[in-house]
């Protein structure tokens, strides 16, 4: 039915009225109705927007650095915002099928997995409250992100924004540790809320590094200059944290990033070059001066025993609940009944993203979340050679840095319990995102038939 010629007249008139009724009521009222009209259009228009603000809000935890959001429950809203606005816009545009990725299947079972380790736990209630609070948003994010992030100015988008986010939690918390306002063992620095411990917020400052370096290589420019700027930003942020784990990471992810660049020569040179900027970085930030307290003459310190007694802890609940583990989130919960006389008593954590998942939710966990590990890492060496056929500089940066990313990240986590927070399912979903990038370009181009020489003379004749 063809649309009457009055009725953009009729639209423009009757808009006018509200508005000017609105401004009866509060002058600044029609501006806001317009400004969010618009914001709402732009949002509907591409969920992406949404889903890459849930991302940031879920990185820098604004209800955590300024506690009187708190109540508004923003990523909560975001979430229900975002998946919501999800579904409504593939339903409009009539495009309900699922993307297709390997991912999928163990991603599934984990969270099937998860559920019923909520249900047949050592608390119930305290799991469920952690699975709404927490694995909702996880299984939010990783759905957003791989039906969103579905070409590479998006991938790009999406580490632009990322990174200049971790940025900014990078330059407040060296803020906060110039003016002593977060200080960790009297020099360590770290952000706030669930990222007050300097190991954890080393990780996060981490996830970007390795895209900011390839990315400071592929460019030129100004583009250069800002990527290198920031760079440097997050190494520091790094060094302020005197996070022993997260140099390892760091290490092991500049390797993996010049082990196929250049010439032989040119790595065997880069490679010396390269430890000795993070031997640097270490002697500068004093984590070689760390001290935990040892246990005793001649043994291994605290912070080293600590983590032993835990792993040794995670090994007995698995073996005791080999199937769904001692319940989603118990694990400090049930510690003093499996460790054996350990230098920490009370309620302690694994120390230990693996650990932690095998304790929790057994082998119908453990499975899943290794195959997600074992996919991420297979997916991101594909990526990594790949990606050298990508126009977009800043998305090709992206998916050279998966593997270096991925290794560094999951040599980390070895030491933190962070199996059940977002940071590990955004990596997860970036590389399943970028992987189903990958296999429709090749899918493209290997769906070209070749025209047959019969099939030529048949249309001639």
């Amino acid at each position: 039915m063809k649309t009457p010629r009055w009725a953009p007249h009729a639209l423009a008139f009757g808009l006018a009225i509200l508005l000017s009724a609105a401004a009866q009521v509060n002058p600044i009222l029609p501006v806001a109705m317009v400004v969010g009209a618009l914001v709402a259009t732009w949002i509907f228009m591409s969920p992406f927007h949404l889903a890459l603000m849930f991302c940031v809000v879920l990185f820098a935890r604004p209800s955590e650095l300024l506690p009187a959001l708190e109540s508004l429950s923003i990523p909560k809203l975001l979430a229900l915002a975002s998946i919501a606005t999800f579904f409504l816009h593939r339903l409009f545009a009539r495009r309900v099928e699922a993307t297709r990725s390997p991912f999928h299947p163990p991603m599934i079972a984990l969270t099937g997995a998860v559920f019923l380790s909520t249900q047949l736990g050592t608390d119930r209630a305290a799991s469920m409250t952690l699975f709404t609070d927490s694995f909702v948003k996880i299984i939010v994010i990783y759905v957003l992100l791989v039906h969103l992030v579905d070409r590479p100015a998006r991938v790009a988008t999406t580490y632009v924004v990322m990174s200049t986010t971790v940025g900014f939690m990078a330059l407040y918390s060296m803020y906060a540790k110039s003016t002593g306002l977060i200080l960790v063992e009297g020099s360590r620095a770290a952000y706030v809320g669930a990222l007050g411990d300097p190991n954890d917020f080393s990780l996060v400052l981490f996830m970007y590094v390795p895209f900011l370096v390839e990315g400071t290589m592929q460019t030129k420019g100004l583009k250069r200059v800002g990527l290198a700027i920031l760079t440097l930003v997050l190494v520091m942020g790094m060094a302020g944290t005197q996070s022993r784990g997260g140099f390892m990471g760091l290490s092991l992810a500049l390797a993996v990033m010049f082990h196929d660049r250049g010439s032989l020569k040119t790595r065997l040179a880069a490679l010396p070059l390269g430890l000795v900027v993070v031997v640097l970085l270490v002697l500068l930030s004093g984590a070689g001066e760390r001290e935990s307290g040892a246990v005793g003459a001649g043994e291994i310190d605290e912070s080293a025993q600590g983590r032993l007694d835990a792993w040794i802890a995670g090994g007995r609940m698995l073996m005791r609940h080999p199937l769904l583990g001692v319940g989603f989130g118990s694990f400090a919960l049930n510690y003093e009944g499996y460790c054996l006389n350990p230098v920490i008593w009370g309620q302690h954590e694994t120390h230990n993203s693996y650990i932690k998942v095998a304790a929790e939710t057994g082998l119908a966990g453990l499975i899943p979340f290794m195959t997600l590990v074992f996919l991420t890492l297979r997916e991101a060496h594909r990526l990594r050679s790949y990606a050298l056929h990508e126009p977009n500089l800043l998305a090709r940066a992206a998916m050279r840095a998966a593997l270096p990313t991925a290794c560094g990240f999951v040599l980390i986590t070895f030491f933190l319990s962070q199996s059940w927070s977002w940071y590990f399912y955004v990596l997860f979903g970036q590389v399943a995102a970028m992987g189903v990038l990958r296999t429709n370009a090749v899918g493209a181009r290997d769906a070209v038939p070749e025209t047959s020489p019969s099939l030529v003379q048949q249309r001639t004749a």
